[in-house]
């Protein structure tokens, strides 16, 4: 199954293969990675609501009213600017199941842990002067409604705001068993535990840091790579399916040391490698592509039955004995400002061509300021 999309923001065209089970959006900023992120969203989470079984034509009826939609999830009007002209294509030549539930973590989650309750407290306000406004028998033009309702955010942001706001930590049932060791493993890089705490069941949940020596802190008092990662963590534990789960990060990187980002890139192969889950992660990390990059080429080595030395088989694959992602399974996508391009996924990986071109560049000049430095040294000898 593909997306294909026509002036999306500042895309011009692109395709994108959603059978992929690892997908990477690389490019410049301000190029339509995340518009393509949320594009992708809003198509499976449209496509869960929509009853397509025994429905001659439903599928094509669908496709035709989701552009709306999809501009909906961004809560503009349709004439906006960023979707003038917008136009969007499914291609199903294979009969593939599209039921995935979509989760979206943004690169603003540094935001959430702390201040989703304020969030949640201004849409109830919102809600209350509708309906103070009907209650007095007054009516409300499309104009003043967009005003009162317009977020400024994707519609995939209220998914993550509510389910942190209805969260019950003390049900047993919301716990997913599934995934705790990936959320154990996610409290291992942070090197503490998430703990959180709801009074008597009276309004939002509390989210607090244990610190090694069994101190709690405050969420919002922890460094930022906790707040980046506490929203994965309850995805992991609280808001996944058992399987056919789409996890969708912006940025993951962010904030992140290398070797932390070594690890989570780790953790979400794993996620990507059980139960026919899903990921699409964008990034600007050269370094995450990298560690990305290193599963490519054991995949191709796993599935061509290749002896693995036991510390590389120790360092990549603990937590992960049935590794079965084949090289094909992973998609990487180059977003230019105008076209999205897909790179050549091989046995030694993707060249990730526009980092590479960044790090030369880098490099050709610390030699350059070295030589003058030499230059310089020999003059005052």
């Amino acid at each position: 199954m593909k997306i294909s999309v026509k002036n999306l923001g500042l895309i011009k065209s692109g395709t994108v293969n959603l059978d992929e089970r690892f997908t990477i959006f690389v490019g410049y900023n301000n190029s339509g990675k995340t518009y393509m992120a949320n594009t992708i969203w809003s198509f499976y989470h449209h496509y869960l609501k929509t009853d397509l079984e025994n429905n001659n034509g439903a599928f094509q009826q669908f496709a035709e009213a989701l552009p709306a939609k999809i501009i909906d999830d961004y809560f503009v009007v349709p004439t906006h600017h960023s979707f003038k002209n917008f136009n969007l294509k499914i291609t199903d030549n294979e009969g593939n199941n599209a039921f995935y539930k979509p989760y979206f973590l943004p690169a603003s989650r540094i935001f959430y842990p702390s201040f989703y309750k304020y969030i949640f407290q201004v849409k109830k306000n919102e809600v209350d002067t509708i309906e103070e406004i009907l209650r007095r028998g007054e009516e409300i033009n499309k104009t003043e409604l967009s005003e009162i309702l317009h977020k400024p955010y994707h519609q995939s942001a209220n998914h993550l705001m509510d389910d942190t706001f209805m969260l019950d930590p003390t049900n047993p049932k919301r716990v997913r068993k599934e995934y705790t060791d990936l959320a154990l493993e996610l409290e291992r890089i942070v090197e503490g535990q998430f703990i959180l705490k709801s009074v008597a069941g009276i309004g939002p949940v509390q989210i607090y840091k244990q610190l090694k020596n069994g101190e709690e802190i405050p969420i919002h008092l922890a460094s930022s790579s906790d707040n980046q990662l506490v929203t994965l963590f309850l995805y992991l534990k609280y808001f996944s399916l058992k399987n056919q789960n789409l996890l969708i990060i912006d940025e993951p990187e962010e904030n992140l040391h290398p070797k932390h980002q070594a690890a989570l890139a780790k953790l979400l192969v794993q996620f990507a490698n059980r139960n026919n889950n899903k990921v699409i992660v964008t990034t600007h990390s050269s370094f995450f592509t990298d560690c990305i990059n290193n599963y490519i080429r054991l995949a191709h080595l796993t599935n061509e039955g290749a002896e693995l030395p036991d510390d590389i088989r120790e360092e990549m694959l603990s937590g992960m004995e049935d590794y079965s992602l084949k090289g094909e399974d992973f998609g990487v996508y180059f977003f230019d400002g105008e076209q999205i391009k897909q790179y050549r996924t091989q046995k030694y990986g993707v060249y990730f061509e526009d980092f590479v071109k960044a790090e030369v560049d880098m490099k050709d000049m610390r030699d350059r300021l070295n030589f003058i430095i030499h230059q310089n040294e020999a003059v005052h000898v």
